[in-house]
């Protein structure tokens, strides 16, 4: 009982299949968290100044204190809801070499989210060239 309680992931079953869901749950989660943090982060550069009235010396018109609340609270919800889309989560099928599918939601978003990433913080430290190709991927999206 110790044991189950200090363990970070307790299998019931003993299916060594339920290890590589559980580490592709993580990543899943992880991803999300990634694009959460990504999403808030480039809508809080643009809304922000929005809010704090940058456009007046250029158009002399501000935004309403209520809906300068109404853009923040907005972030929140987007995030919120972002993350409830988790729910959609399918284990992969994995297959008798040991090969791994992935199914539903998760195989769209995995490689868009981590070529995001990659080109925003540069954490891989790959080529100019994909980053190219990144932003051309994104704005082909957008």
């Amino acid at each position: 009982e110790v044991a189950v309680e200090a363990a970070d992931i307790v299998l019931v079953r003993s299916q060594l299949h339920d290890v590589v869901v559980s580490l592709h749950l993580s990543r899943v989660v992880f991803d999300r968290i990634r694009l959460n943090f990504v999403w808030a982060m480039a809508y809080n550069l643009f809304a922000i100044p929005f809010a704090a009235g940058f456009l007046y010396p250029f158009t002399d018109w501000t935004l309403p204190p209520a809906f300068a609340g109404l853009m923040m609270a907005f972030s929140s919800v987007s995030v919120v809801m972002s993350s409830l889309l988790l729910r959609t989560y399918v284990k992969p099928t994995i297959d008798d070499d040991g090969g791994m599918e992935e199914r539903g939601c998760t195989r769209c978003t995995s490689c868009l989210i981590d070529r995001c990433y990659s080109c925003l913080f540069n954490l891989r430290g790959e080529s100019g060239a994909h980053h190219d190709e990144s932003l051309e991927m994104i704005s082909a999206i957008v």
